[in-house]
């Protein structure tokens, strides 16, 4: 099964039987708190701004700035993912990402 959201240029794929994976449980951001975008290369430190219904806007420090690569990694905040980082704007430093309300409306 696979489900596309066009609208966040977001698509989730079921995994094969075989692969081994760690679930994580979904949380709701909470305004200018510590979070984390975490993904295997590293883990950046960024608090959310302005959490929206369905996007967090992310502001992260000049310079531990995520790389393009980074696009669909987790943010999480107190060990929950609140969001996955979609999009990042360099000159202002701040990142956006969808929020875990949308993740959460994908389950089945």
């Amino acid at each position: 099964m696979t489900s596309i959201l066009k609208a966040f240029d977001l698509a989730l794929i079921e995994l094969p039987p075989v692969c081994t994976f760690k679930i994580t449980e979904l949380g709701s951001a909470a305004e200018l708190e510590q979070t984390v975008l975490v993904n295997d290369i590293h883990a950046i430190k960024c608090r959310v701004v302005n959490a929206g219904a369905s996007l967090l806007f992310l502001g992260f420090q000049y310079y531990n700035m995520p790389a393009p690569g980074d696009s669909g990694s987790p943010i999480l905040q107190a060990g929950k993912v609140i969001g996955i980082i979609s999009s990042i704007t360099l000159d202002t430093c701040m990142g956006i990402a969808i929020s875990s309300s949308i993740i959460r409306s994908l389950e089945v």
